[in-house]
């Protein structure tokens, strides 16, 4: 599975940026998934493989309960095991918590992740899964998981406004005619997710065990592209 690691800032000089050809990226890809995300080490993009849209209700409640748009609580609840919680936030950013935590301690870990890696330049690893949908990792156990349908569905405002989501000395280092590949234009919507997260943090869901405290905050979203 191939993954891109997507780090704008990393550049600082005009002359940095490939202008002969739009195709490529800016960023750096020497460094993979396994080497950079700690997801890896949980095994993410494993679980997803092999458990999406396997039952394991012996562990976790309904996606039913999730709300209007579930996939990704649905996800989530398919990949909890006795020592993993997903916090989920109102814009689609999701935090995986280790070790067995109550309620109380899973929440605020999961309100310092989210702080610490909502920074406007944050690197981001592109991984595309199965069903074209594909996760969006940080550099903390932090992540999006966007939907091929909806990717498609919205392909071509994906592909015309990515400029709206760069930094401001991430313009200032690219040319007028410079686009990245169509994966880190939807890994920049989601780092954009990510600040909005962090800005005003309302968690939806936390997706624990079965035994720990389950906590669902009253405001749950249903968020489109």
């Amino acid at each position: 599975m191939r993954s891109r690691t997507y780090s704008f800032t990393s550049m600082t000089k005009k002359t940095s940026f490939p202008t002969e050809n739009v195709d490529r990226i800016s960023a750096r890809l020497s460094l993979t998934l396994a080497a950079l995300i700690p997801l890896v080490a949980i095994g993410l993009t494993h679980f997803y493989s092999e458990n999406y849209g396997k039952k394991k209700s012996s562990q976790t409640t309904s996606a039913k309960n999730y709300g209007s748009d579930n996939r990704l609580a649905e996800f989530c609840s398919k990949n909890v095991k006795d020592n993993r919680a997903f916090v989920l936030f109102k814009y689609g950013t999701c935090v995986v918590i280790e070790g067995k935590k109550d309620t109380a301690t899973i929440k605020n870990e999961a309100l310092r992740i989210l702080s610490k890696t909502a920074t406007p330049d944050a690197r981001f690893v592109c991984t595309p899964v199965e069903d074209n949908n594909l996760i969006v990792s940080y550099t903390e156990p932090v992540f999006h998981l966007r939907f091929g349908e909806d990717m498609n569905n919205n392909r071509e405002q994906i592909e015309s406004d990515f400029r709206r989501f760069l930094t401001e000395s991430e313009l200032a280092d690219i040319t007028p005619s410079w686009e990245p590949p169509f994966h880190a234009k939807v890994g920049l919507r989601s780092r954009a997710r990510l600040l909005k997260d962090a800005q005003n943090p309302v968690i939806s869901h936390i997706i624990a065990p079965r035994g720990t405290e389950k906590t669902s905050a009253s405001e749950t979203a249903s968020v489109s592209f």
